[in-house]
C-alpha cells in the first residue's frame, strides 16, 4: 500500500532532479524527450491527486474512499509512463534496470512478439 504523502514527496524530489538534469543536457539530446515526458507525468500526477487541496493525499490510502480511486489510478498512470520511458532509455543506451524498477516496465505482448519474429521462426505456446 502506498503512503500518499510519501508519494507526493517523492514525486516532488524526482521532478526537481529531472529539471536539474534537463538543465545540464543539450536540447537535442535523445534523452531530453523522455525526461520531459516523465516530468510532465509527474506534474499531471500532482494535479490529479490535488496536491494543493490535499484531499487525495489525506484520504488516498483509505480503502473505499473516493480519493483512493483517484490516488491509485494516478499512481498506476505514473508507473505506466515511467515504465515506458525507462524501457526506452535502457534499451537505447544499453542500461541495466534494477529488478524492483523493472516491475513497472511493460512486457511485450505475445502477439507483438510473434509479429516481430522472422517468418521462419515458429513460436509454440
Amino acid at each position: 500500500m502506498e503512503v500518499p504523502s510519501h508519494c507526493v514527496e517523492s514525486v516532488l524530489l524526482i521532478r526537481e532532479s529531472l529539471t536539474s538534469e534537463l538543465g545540464k543536457l543539450a536540447a537535442a539530446s535523445g534523452i531530453c524527450g523522455s525526461l520531459r515526458a516523465m516530468r510532465a507525468a509527474l506534474r499531471k500526477f500532482l494535479t490529479t491527486v490535488g496536491a494543493d487541496d490535499r484531499t487525495s493525499i489525506i484520504y488516498g490510502a483509505q480503502r473505499g474512499h473516493d480519493a483512493s480511486w483517484i490516488f491509485n489510478g494516478a499512481v498506476g498512470e505514473l508507473h505506466g509512463v515511467f515504465g515506458i520511458h525507462i524501457a526506452l532509455l535502457a534499451s537505447k543506451h544499453g542500461l541495466d534496470v534494477a529488478d524492483e524498477l523493472a516491475t513497472i516496465i511493460p512486457s511485450v505482448a505475445e502477439d507483438d512478439r510473434r509479429a516481430s519474429e522472422p517468418a521462419h521462426v515458429k513460436t509454440y505456446a
